[in-house]
């Protein structure tokens, strides 16, 4: 479930919740890619006009946090329509989940105008909720929420260098054994020298998912072969990362 509503002409909020079984199905679909997914939100300008039927284009792909369910962004504002689809992207793969209902910004802006004519509430009025709980109704100015979104979202100039720090790993195998100095052996299906002392050593790069290493050895006369057969799993997940600027992350 995912929905978005505007906050003010140039903001919009975005909430959704994702099941187990949404999660177990993605996992599944994407495979090996998993490993690497990261949950984002896709913004989409479907703005209908004379010239195109729908542009539907993408504004830009947003990665959020696993544990997040509350975002910000910001729009070109009055005269655009925006849909939000949620999913995991890894490299230029995106599954998507689930997706929004279309927001017409202004039909969304002129109908909670109406709703509160005389009142004297506006758009900022709406309350806001967020992780550390509900403001109750104060008036948030553009600059406020922009600083909401500097919180929560990563899209802001500051985020985007906070982004550049990254941590890889890359995994290495070494698989080692002996057999007769004179057997003609095989790893992977290539032949693989054995020393004078019967050694034998094969180095490998390691990928996520699933490898199966057979090794196949036939004695110098040729009358016997043995096959050993060594099999890997290899997973990775990255953790959310920890922003020590966050006061919330004080020790």
């Amino acid at each position: 479930m995912i929905e978005a509503r505007p906050l003010n002409p140039q903001w919009l909020q975005i909430r959704w919740s994702l099941s187990k079984a949404t999660l177990h199905r993605a996992m599944s679909a994407m495979a090996e890619s998993w490993h690497t997914a990261k949950p984002t939100l896709r913004l989409l300008d479907v703005t209908d006009n004379d010239s195109v039927v729908c542009s539907n284009s993408i504004v830009r792909d947003i990665v959020v946090g696993s544990r997040d369910h509350l975002w910000f962004t910001h729009v070109d504002g009055p005269g655009r329509s925006y849909r939000i689809v949620i999913g995991f992207s890894s490299g230029a793969k995106f599954h998507p989940l689930a997706k929004s209902s279309t927001v017409h910004m202004d039909e969304a802006i002129a109908q909670h105008g109406k709703a509160n004519e005389g009142t004297g509430n506006s758009l900022l009025d709406w309350p806001v909720t967020t992780a550390e709980g509900r403001l109750n109704q104060n008036e948030l100015t553009d600059s406020q929420l922009a600083s909401l979104a500097a919180h929560h979202s990563r899209e802001n100039s500051a985020g985007a260098l906070l982004s550049s720090f990254q941590l890889n790993l890359e995994s290495e195998l070494i698989v080692h054994g002996t057999t007769h100095p004179l057997a003609i052996l095989t790893l992977m299906g290539k032949p693989t020298p054995v020393s004078p002392e019967g050694r034998f050593q094969l180095r490998m790069k390691l990928l996520p998912g699933r490898q199966v290493i057979p090794a196949v050895a036939i004695d110098p006369n040729g009358g016997e072969e043995r096959t050993v057969v060594l099999a890997i799993d290899i997973s990775s997940r990255e953790l959310e990362p920890r922003n020590y600027d966050d006061p919330n992350n004080a020790s």
